[in-house]
């Protein structure tokens, strides 16, 4: 115990990180992965990001759209701006990004299933872009519900919902 603490080392005095000498965590792999996993959960970082590149604001664009095809695609998928009258309250940037064309909807099809989704036999058709996408690449909204950037080339090659 040191000034009224259990400490999870030694009670010698050390260089410490935290309540260990930093001896002690070399000497037990376990401590010292515990103190890297503290360190990097309170820096925030988490999987597939790195550090100082926020998320392209059109992944939450394509996502908001997603929602409003989904509460519009009952009982038949959306054909045209006016089948979407669910998504103006739901999700108004989804909503406004068709609206104004800088989201450009394939119309007919739904978003699957959310059991397609998870059992994986979800189509993988695009069903939604920038419309930048088609000539300098962009993120595609696509039928199971994933956002996901293409080339120009790749998305010339993909399949779109028709």
């Amino acid at each position: 115990m040191t000034n009224g603490r259990l400490r999870a080392c030694g009670a010698e005095p050390a260089t410490f990180v935290g309540d260990c000498r930093e001896s002690e965590l070399l000497e037990h792999p376990l401590r010292l992965a515990g103190v890297v996993l503290v360190a990097v959960s309170i820096g925030g970082c988490s999987p597939g990001r790195s550090i100082g590149s926020p998320a392209s604001p059109a992944i939450g664009v394509l996502q908001d759209v997603a929602d409003v095809l989904r509460v519009n695609s009952t009982p038949k998928p959306p054909a045209k701006l006016g089948d979407l009258k669910a998504g103006r309250t739901l999700s108004p940037r989804g909503y406004e990004s068709i609206k104004s064309g800088d989201v450009v909807v394939v119309w007919g099809l739904p978003i699957a299933a959310e059991g397609d989704v998870e059992s994986g036999t979800a189509p993988r058709r695009i069903i939604a872009y920038e419309k930048k996408t088609p000539a300098d690449g962009g993120y595609v909204l696509r039928q199971n519900g994933q956002v996901e950037s293409l080339t120009s080339d790749q998305f010339k090659t993909e399949d779109k919902a028709k």
